[in-house]
């Protein structure tokens, strides 16, 4: 955990000093200004997740950030990034030279994946009727206490491991698409924000 963090937090400062470097020399298109914004935010939640472990606190610290990442401030975080996922295809299907700009094209499909999960996140606590919930869990409190151990060997999968299995085994596939398709849009940003590009004007490189 300890390396897993350094590393995180080591590859924010290079992300957010290279791209910090960029926008002063001048470059400020859509990729660079991206991996900009990702790395100090990636700068400040690795920085913020090393604070919590060293002061133990990062229970705490997720116990807070959670009440807004589950809640209704999510839909709004995630239309404005489908909002801005369409300003950024309607520019690049304008723009004469499409494939110089596929970098522009990255960015909006990777935030397009993002605004999409970021809107399943406050419907994942709110799935089901509380009040069946309760009085599920009001039954089985009392048939543990009237019935005693008999009832717990009746129940098919009492601690749950098995219905955890099969749904973490149920998702994988999809899980494991949508990551590695995250991780393929974020090398190509990657480049497209790192390329070498011809200067104008003398034809160099740099």
């Amino acid at each position: 955990m300890y390396i897993f963090l350094a590393i995180w937090f080591l590859f924010s400062i290079s992300l957010f000093g290279l791209t910090t470097r960029k926008i002063i020399d001048g470059i400020r298109d859509v990729p660079t200004i991206f991996i900009f914004g990702l790395g100090f935010i990636s700068l400040l939640i690795s920085g913020l997740a090393i604070y919590g472990l060293f002061s133990a606190n990062l229970w705490s610290i997720w116990e807070v950030v959670s009440q807004y990442i589950f809640s209704p401030y999510t839909y709004g975080i995630s239309l404005l990034f489908l909002l801005f996922v369409g300003y950024l295809i309607f520019t690049w299907t304008i723009k004469d030279k499409k494939v110089e700009n596929l970098g522009n094209l990255s960015v909006a499909l990777f935030l397009l994946l993002i605004g999409s999960f970021l809107i399943t996140l406050p419907t994942g606590l709110t799935t089901g009727n509380e009040q069946n919930i309760y009085d599920l869990q009001i039954q089985g409190v009392s048939n543990l206490l009237t019935q005693g151990a008999s009832y717990v060997l009746t129940l098919p999968d009492p601690t749950g491991a098995k219905s955890l299995s099969d749904a973490n085994n149920s998702s994988s596939i999809i899980r494991d698409s949508y990551l590695m398709t995250l991780f393929a849009l974020f090398l190509s940003i990657l480049y497209f924000t790192f390329r070498r590009r011809k200067k104008k004007g003398n034809g160099g490189i740099y």
